[in-house]
């Protein structure tokens, strides 16, 4: 049996499968019905007009998602029909962004800058850009509904239907759903439905229908997008302490300046200052910024400045004592401000981490600094502490966003759940049922490294593995036939 066979023999099963459970629905009259779900597999739709580039805010997670089946979708014949799609703050985008554009070379003609609500974009986006739609994926604008609508949004791309994101079906919504002529609705999260509709109750009930439609319209799922939806809604601030340290000047360690740079490794790092995490902050998001005061050089020789953090607990190993928070500097590792001319306004280095489990234990903050044709220099250090809610806090916000786009690219799956997420906290433990006191992540905490691995295979990698069992048709526990499979 071919690779294609088998997965055409999984999407019948799959089929079989959904059409067993059927919708629900309550209908005026008071009768419950049961509709084959195998109808929503065969929807259609009619698009108005489509832009010639999209570009939505990052102040939003569900702007993106709203913009997906816009900006890729598929004709009844499978035919792709594509347009860039950029996530942006509008107000001051990334060089990598303006880049892209300038190289995609498309004019952007739907911009969303912020100034709406999901659900007033989402209304807008459907009445103009579609004339018809026999569906439409609701989903509610809370955290779980992005977690459901996130992995749905590509079935929304496949069968070329709007995303509606809303708190409730109002009247707005009701009167542009009735003027598309929808039918059926797909619902991610606590909403009431439209007309005919399929509440999706977990990201499992959504990937099986992903696939039951991939092998409908594409003869099988050739790509797995995996993403973490919890870097949309990172953890709230519930206080915030501020610490300023310097100017302060420091000996030149450049070979140029010999007599002073043997003075200054003799003396070793300078001491910055130090500052305590205050006692009741379990989730301490500490966001660090060293300045290098003296950089009207660094892009003619290099001048740079090397920042180490510590913790102060004499009982820890010497690596945490010196670099358990910070550990970098303004030259490799830096991330300077720069003006429109690609010149250094501030030459710097910034950091933000989590620290688990760390208040009232004070850390140092240590410096050295190399200034080539100058004896000494000044270095400023900004830190913000803040108290969160929980650990969960991703450096790169919002990137789960952007993955239905790729995902419908590909004519994918995505895969996401918000128990890929992993932290320290309360609850992990250690072999001996300890916790993990210090940073957040195991490169800075040895005692995460074998919890750490444990999630990643547990909450991960067997999942994945049974979704890639699933799609091979080869049972679970056959390892080396699902590797042999994917292999070739």
């Amino acid at each position: 049996m071919k690779k294609n066979d088998k997965l055409i023999v999984l999407a019948g099963v799959v089929i079989l499968v959904i059409a067993s459970v059927g919708i629900y629905y309550w209908n005026p009259g008071g009768v419950t019905e049961v509709v084959d779900e195998r109808v929503l597999l065969s929807v259609s739709s009619s698009y108005s007009d489509v832009p010639s580039g999209i570009s939505v805010s990052d102040s939003s997670p569900f702007y993106a998602l709203i913009a997906t089946p816009l900006a890729v979708h598929y004709d009844k014949q499978g035919d792709q029909v594509v347009v860039p799609l950029y996530v942006e703050n509008v107000s001051s985008p990334s060089r990598a962004v303006v880049r892209t554009k300038e190289l995609v070379g498309e004019p952007v003609d739907l911009v969303v800058d912020g100034s709406v609500s999901p659900e007033e974009f989402s209304l807008e986006v459907a009445r103009d850009y579609w004339e018809s739609s026999d569906a439409v994926l609701l989903v509610k604008d809370d955290q779980e509904g992005y977690s459901l609508g996130l992995v749905a949004t590509p079935i929304a791309s496949y069968l070329g239907i709007p995303v509606i994101v809303t708190d409730e079906v109002d009247n707005a919504v009701y009167s542009v759903l009735k003027d598309l002529g929808v039918r059926y609705s797909l619902v991610c999260g606590n909403l009431s439905g439209y007309g005919v509709s399929l509440r999706f109750g977990s990201v499992d009930d959504v990937v099986n229908l992903t696939i039951g439609l991939l092998e409908d319209r594409f003869d099988g799922v050739d790509y797995v997008t995996l993403a973490n939806p919890l870097d949309a809604w990172p953890p709230k601030i519930q206080d915030t302490a501020h610490f300023t340290f310097g100017p302060k000047t420091l000996t030149s360690t450049a070979t140029t300046q010999l007599i002073r740079a043997i003075t200054g490794m003799l003396k070793g790092y300078t001491v910055i200052g130090n500052f305590t995490i205050p006692d009741d902050y379990k989730y301490a998001l500490v966001k660090f910024e060293g300045i290098n005061l003296d950089s009207d050089e660094v892009d003619e020789f290099g001048d740079e400045v090397s920042f180490y953090v510590g913790a102060d607990l004499p009982d820890e190993p010497s690596g945490i004592q010196m670099y358990e928070l910070v550990a970098g500097g303004t030259g490799a590792g830096g991330n300077p401000i720069r003006d429109a001319n690609g010149n250094i306004v501030v030459d710097r280095y910034y950091q933000e981490a989590v620290l688990y489990d760390r208040g009232g234990v004070t850390y140092t903050i240590r410096a050295t600094g190399s200034w080539l044709a100058k004896p000494e220099g000044r270095v400023l250090v900004n830190v913000e502490v803040d108290k969160l809610e929980n650990p969960f806090y991703e450096p790169m916000r919002g990137l789960s966003e952007i993955a239905p786009y790729l995902t419908a690219y590909r004519k994918g799956l995505l895969f996401a759940k918000p128990d890929f997420a992993f932290a320290a906290n309360d609850n992990v433990l250690t072999k001996k049922g300890e916790n993990c006191p210090g940073f957040y992540m195991p490169r800075r905490n040895p005692k995460l490294a074998e919890p750490s691995n444990n999630h990643v295979f547990n909450k991960i990698h067997k999942p994945l593995n049974e979704l890639l069992a699933k799609l091979a048709n080869i049972p679970v526990n056959d390892l080396i036939s699902i590797r042999n499979y994917y292999k070739n």
